[in-house]
């Protein structure tokens, strides 16, 4: 009889305890769902932000390039200039426009509606690509969590507070140069490292380097050329 009572005891305390941790993987489940839908919702408002910005600074466009349109020709070239320019700065003001960025809306915009002061930028971007270090390509410079034989590893733009960001990059260079790479969180540049590159102008010259950030935030990696202009960016958040 007591052996029988102990059997009961011992069941009903291994099904209290399975009670406990069902309750406890529903409670782990339920925090787990809130903070990922934090989270979601978090992106979510600092998306609808960035759309609600873009649309304003692209219905300003689209409100210079109309007037145009009613205008006679030699003011559509005007008001056309005026967007254009407009364009530039809004670019520029987002955290910069790198030299090959320039160049090429600079030269997807028809010639006769340039300024005097933008077909001389024109000239001067084009002398720059073609003797200075450049990034062609946006893919040419990614953050990622390692670096294997001089390739980036697990090419990624979001991470955790406390992981080692790795970022790479592959440069056109038609000379030996020196590229200057900028950390930035929130604008403010708080790490530099000065990298002195060879001639490779066929897959690019490579260069890498990693800090461990510790800090939630937006940042950004810049690199600038010899001459101090910007060659490339990437942008990545930490959370």
């Amino acid at each position: 009889m007591e052996h029988d009572l102990e059997k009961i005891k011992r069941r009903s305390q291994l099904n209290a305890l399975m009670s406990l941790l069902s309750a406890l993987l529903v409670i782990g489940s339920l925090v787990f769902s809130f903070y990922t839908l934090n989270r979601m919702e978090k992106k979510r408002d600092a998306l609808d932000k960035e759309i609600a910005k873009k649309q304003a600074q692209f219905d300003k466009i689209g409100q210079m390039l109309v007037a145009a349109s009613q205008e006679e020709n030699s003011s559509i070239n005007h008001s056309i200039d005026e967007a254009t320019q407009y364009f530039l700065e809004v670019k520029k003001a987002e955290g910069g426009l790198t030299v090959s960025e320039e160049l090429a809306y600079l030269q997807s915009v028809d010639a006769s509606v340039l300024s005097a002061e933008q077909k001389k930028r024109k000239r001067e971007l084009e002398e720059q690509v073609e003797n200075n270090a450049t990034i062609q390509d946006k893919s040419k410079i990614v953050t990622c969590t390692n670096i294997v034989e001089k390739q980036a590893q697990g090419i990624q733009s979001e991470f955790n507070a406390g992981d080692k960001v790795y970022f790479h990059a592959q440069i056109n260079s038609p000379g030996n140069e020196t590229i200057r790479a900028a950390w930035k969180k929130d604008d403010e540049e708080f790490h530099a490292k000065n990298f002195d590159i060879g001639v490779n102008t066929g897959n690019g010259f490579k260069i890498w380097d990693f800090k461990q950030i510790r800090e939630a935030g937006t940042y950004s990696i810049m690199l600038y050329n010899s001459s101090d202009l910007l060659i490339g960016k990437t942008n990545f958040s930490v959370e």
